[in-house]
């Protein structure tokens, strides 16, 4: 005949304290993983292989794909000439790419050396392939995507990443957005002397009262969204969409990340020369046109 097991109260207070403590334990480890994973994806950006601070040599074709990242992907014409290019500030890259038939050696190349190569001809289709570098000194990287001896592969997007530990996020570079020299002399000088072009106003000069106002508000607009203590304003204009200062590294990839900058070049009067691109006249300091200080 069976009979009940009966514990005795110290027992049973042991057993539920122990329980209690393995629970408490759990739970601080679930809530650890949880901020640690949040932590990094504050610190990893997705990258589209088509978005705008991609350059595209060679011949590149969008092909829509319901599975692919952002629903298409981009792939090259087995040209040698195609390549993607990246400029990013981060320690860590993924490519993510496509497998399929007929697709050849996709080479990872970052600061002009080869990190990984790989095989990417299946006998089906596969999306949201990674391979990944990590390692790189946390700071300004180029990376270059291309399939080896001519073959065609398909490129989806990268995620360019940082430790948790740095300031800002991983940031990919808009090269287009940014002057000849300004990075590396922010890099070489701990700092760059720059000035800011900014988008033209959506008013006419003629309608001067107005046109300066929206300059002014722009400006503004600018300077409120840097972090306190990276930049300092040496010159404002009255009368052109462009204000001058000094500028170190953190700095500088936030102005380019800004949808009002258009582009950031050295201040020749501070040190350094730059190379515009076309349509965009390079700004000189005129004291005549410059808000009081």
């Amino acid at each position: 005949m069976l009979t009940k097991l009966k514990l005795k109260p110290v027992l049973i207070f042991i057993f539920a304290v122990i329980a209690g403590v393995a629970i408490v334990i759990l739970g601080q480890a679930l809530l650890s993983n949880s901020s640690k994973s949040n932590d990094e994806n504050l610190k990893s950006r997705l990258v589209e292989s088509d978005d705008v601070v991609i350059e595209q040599a060679g011949n590149w074709t969008a092909q829509e794909a319901k599975s692919a990242s952002s629903g298409s992907y981009l792939y090259s014409s087995g040209s040698p000439d195609d390549v993607l290019t990246l400029t990013f500030v981060g320690s860590r890259v993924e490519v993510i790419y496509t497998t399929g038939t007929n697709l050849g050696t996709l080479a990872v190349d970052v600061d002009h050396t080869v990190l990984r190569t790989v095989m990417t001809a299946d006998q089906s289709t596969k999306y949201q392939e990674r391979t990944m570098v990590d390692n790189l000194d946390d700071g300004l990287h180029t990376l270059r995507v291309y399939a080896q001896e001519g073959g065609v592969i398909g490129i989806d997007a990268f995620r360019i990443s940082r430790p948790p530990t740095a300031e800002l996020a991983a940031m990919p570079i808009n090269m287009t957005k940014i002057g000849e020299n300004v990075l590396e002399s922010a890099i070489t000088n701990s700092g760059a002397s720059i000035i800011i072009l900014l988008q033209e106003p959506n008013v006419h000069y003629s309608n001067e009262a107005v046109y300066k106002e929206n300059i002014k508000q722009t400006q503004q607009n600018v300077l409120d969204s840097l972090a306190v203590g990276h930049f300092e304003v040496s010159n404002l204009y009255k009368t052109l969409p462009s204000f001058a200062g000094d500028a170190d590294f953190n700095a500088i990839l936030e102005l380019q990340n800004l949808p009002e900058v258009k582009f950031i070049q050295l201040n020749s009067s501070g040190g350094g020369s730059a190379n515009v691109p076309d349509g965009l006249n390079r700004v000189h300091i005129n004291k005549s046109k410059l808000y009081p200080r």
